[in-house]
């Protein structure tokens, strides 16, 4: 792979070139065409920009995330970001004459972002272009991706330049119509202009990525330095459905992966987790684990529960020989931290956890009460067998109390809630087994009561007996359910406890696997899960390898356009376009 050195030296001569617009005009003045989509802005800052992301890992050092649930419906993420600003980053020059470095900070869905922030190292919030501004930047990548292929395609007025503002900027049947027209399907046919880019690995790869994503930019000013830490955190909804993830092989040896469709509610796994016979598995979409050289996922279990063991993998499915970085522990804990390093750029990245319901606690208390109040309604049928003596009224009147005061009481223990939210939605089946449980001796009671009043209090017990019985075999099953699910928790945490292959404190070495579509089977990432997507931008299509980033990296590099003028773009529209600059820091 080509180094840092040798990116930054190639265009020593652009190294001082500005572009000065104020940020927050020209994201205003984008904001303002409401007839015609914006075009893109600069091929020059696209070349950059699009280096940038592709070398995400050789300027940003770390990246770390904490996942935490805040309630049953949606899980916050909280990211650090540690990063080197480019030597090649883009500067625009504000009114007031401040420098600010253009930066990709990372790729998003196009999606509705909930609770997004942004902030620097001192809290302050950060400067984001609009929505308008930020495709002109990503069209720039496209039109700079091009010009590696066939500069010729990128005049102004041309229609992949139209393509391209359709895919970035159109609606959404404008941007499916026009990815159709690239795939030659569904009665589009390939133009001949994208013909000879529908073969290039450059072109495909980007396009790929931007009609499903955008790039998160922002301004940072040069006066801050080059070496920053930002913060970013969003919100993501959780619907807790189980879901089965696919990856498939393609004709051309690559992959196609798919984040899940829902299983339905009787399949085995969704099933034994609802009703606590095995760990809930929450499966993470973490796209962002390859956009820097040391990723650390850290995930805190809710109340109420704990987590039994924790995985992360992230590779290419496509490459096999190429690094994979996989982290697995097992051992119950409130918290779990999962680390990866130098992941190649085109990788398929999740992380996951199962969620388990502790032994001590709820679970004992309904165990125990469910057993007694089968053994209060088995006596009370045993009581009844023709053998024995009938019952006198004041006998049926002390088991009716005797009834509904184990009732009562099974009922004030079972309802006792340690926990709220995520936890008690993982044990809300098991909830209702005990609260069914519990109702039982008001049935039985109901029965002695109510059953043929105006018959003797003999001939109200042999009416009631066989429903009694029937009642005491389901306590049965209840008090049997409740069992497993506690045989269960009381076997996970009982599990050896694995520590995870990073861990170096003691002499205990975990097998390491280095091919990505084992470690898929080993962990399970290959079984059904709640998934749980990013709002961080993944990849769809994996056929990137090392060689292809190479040549993208030196077809880029060698693609320089100190100007704008020959391709008409907004920018070259304007007076002054990448003027010479002086007094960068570096």
């Amino acid at each position: 792979m080509t180094s840092r050195a040798e990116t930054d030296g190639l265009t020593p001569s652009l190294d001082n070139l500005g572009w000065p617009f104020d940020p927050t005009d020209l994201a205003l003045e984008a904001s303002a065409w409401r007839k015609e989509l914006p075009d893109a802005f600069c091929a020059e800052i696209g070349r950059r920009l699009l280096l940038a992301e592709l070398e995400f890992s050789e300027w940003v050092l770390r990246r770390v995330e904490k996942v935490k649930f805040e309630s049953d419906r949606n899980i916050s993420r909280r990211s650090s970001i540690e990063l080197n600003v480019r030597q090649d980053a883009p500067v625009f020059v504000d009114r007031e004459g401040d420098q600010h470095w253009l930066v990709p900070l990372s790729m998003m869905r196009r999606r509705t972002l909930v609770n997004l922030d942004l902030q620097d190292e001192q809290g302050n919030p950060i400067m984001m272009p609009g929505i308008r501004l930020a495709q002109q930047f990503d069209q720039s990548i496209l039109l700079a991706a091009t010009a590696t292929r066939s500069p010729t395609l990128t005049g102004a007025g041309s229609e992949l330049r139209r393509f391209v503002r359709m895919v970035i900027a159109g609606e959404k049947h404008q941007i499916l119509n026009s990815m159709w027209s690239f795939e030659d399907r569904d009665g589009h046919p390939r133009p001949a202009y994208l013909t000879e880019l529908a073969a290039d690995p450059i072109f495909t790869t980007a396009l790929y990525r931007l009609s499903g994503n955008f790039t998160l930019y922002v301004f940072l000013p040069v006066s801050a330095g080059r070496h920053r830490l930002l913060r970013m955190a969003f919100d993501e909804p959780t619907d807790w459905e189980y879901q089965t993830a696919s990856l498939t092989e393609e004709d051309d040896g690559g992959f196609t992966y798919r984040p899940g469709r829902a299983v339905s509610w009787y399949e085995r796994s969704h099933t034994a987790a609802a009703f606590g016979l095995r760990p809930t598995r929450v499966r993470f979409q973490v796209p962002a684990a390859e956009n820097a050289a040391s990723y650390h996922f850290e995930v805190a279990a809710p109340g109420g529960v704990q987590i039994i063991e924790a995985s992360l993998l992230a590779g290419r499915p496509n490459d096999p020989m190429r690094h994979v970085s996989a982290d697995h522990v097992v051992g119950h804990s409130p918290t779990a931290g999962l680390h990866a390093v130098e992941i190649p750029n085109g990788s398929l990245c999740r992380a996951q956890v199962e969620l388990g319901i502790p032994t001590r606690g709820w679970l004992t208390t309904m165990l125990v009460s469910c057993w007694l109040t089968f053994a209060v309604l088995l006596s009370v049928a045993v009581h009844q067998l023709p053998a024995t003596s009938g019952w006198t009224s004041d006998q049926v009147t002390n088991v009716i109390v005797l009834l509904v005061s184990i009732s009562a009481g099974a009922a004030t223990l079972v309802a006792q809630r340690d926990f709220g939210g995520v936890g008690a939605r993982l044990v809300a089946r098991l909830r209702a087994i005990g609260v069914i449980a519990t109702a039982l001796p008001i049935l039985g009671a109901g029965l002695l009561t109510y059953r043929n009043l105006e018959t003797t209090s003999d001939a109200r017990v042999t009416a009631a007996r066989w429903p009694i019985f029937l009642i005491a075999g389901c306590s049965l099953l209840a008090a049997m359910l409740i069992s497993a699910a506690w045989a269960q928790s009381w076997a996970a945490e009982r599990r050896k406890k694995q520590r995870s292959p990073w861990d170096m404190a003691d002499e205990e070495v975990q097998p390491v696997i280095d091919d990505y579509l084992k470690a898929l089977q080993q962990y399970h990432f290959n079984t059904p899960a709640v998934g749980i997507r990013s709002a961080e931008g993944w990849h769809e299509r994996y056929t990137w390898d090392d060689d292809k980033q190479r040549k993208a990296v030196a077809a880029l590099q060698a693609s320089v356009s100190p100007t704008c003028a020959d391709l008409g773009t907004a920018c070259a529209l304007r007076d002054g376009c990448a003027t010479r600059r002086t007094g960068i820091g570096r």
